[in-house]
């Protein structure tokens, strides 16, 4: 009896002991799984991420490509200004009176009729000067500039701007080009 108890003791430890092995394993094997889906979600989410910044990154790359392409065609046009301006420039060199600024006044609405157009209709009491003088802040030539042209003095073109601001009723520390080119 004492051996069948021994051999009972001895089968229910290793039971438990089996018991605990199996417990142990799917424990195990729970942690695992877990390990994984927790690997994959991690993966997934960094997957997720990675597209939202490739399609943020493509995204600002395609605004700094339209941002080139209109400072190009900025480029395009400032260029065949200059082109214009330096025709204007050598038209008026030699610039003796009205006969000079209708030719230059001539050139000027064939290249911007609009412009002298609105200029008209808006401010019929412009005097031919005063249209000369709106036609070179349009085509955005600076004070110095337009002195050297027109053979005046720099304060001269100033004080002369300030008076045509006056006459279009704009205020002194309004922006002239600005406004010529929002006609």
């Amino acid at each position: 009896m004492e051996r069948t108890e021994r051999q009972v003791a001895l089968l229910n430890s290793e039971l438990k002991y089996k018991d605990a092995l199996v417990k142990g394993s799917i424990a195990l094997g729970s942690l695992l799984v877990l390990l994984v889906v927790i690997l994959y979600w991690g993966g997934v989410i960094q997957y997720r991420q990675n597209q939202m910044f490739r399609l943020r990154l493509d995204e600002t790359a395609g605004i700094h490509q339209d941002r080139m392409k209109d400072m190009r065609e900025d480029m395009d046009k400032e260029v065949n200004l200059r082109d214009k301006v330096v025709e204007m420039e050598r038209l008026l060199e030699d610039f003796s009176g009205d006969k000079d600024l209708n030719e230059f006044e001539l050139y000027f609405k064939r290249m911007g009729a609009e412009f002298w157009e609105k200029l008209d209709s808006r401010f019929p009491g412009l005097q031919p000067h005063d249209k000369r003088l709106c036609a070179f802040i349009y085509l955005r030539l600076g004070t110095k500039e337009i002195a050297a042209i027109t053979h005046r003095a720099v304060r001269s073109v100033y004080t002369a701007k300030n008076r045509l601001k006056k006459k279009m009723g704009l205020a002194q520390d309004a922006d002239l080009q600005d406004f010529l080119h929002s006609l």
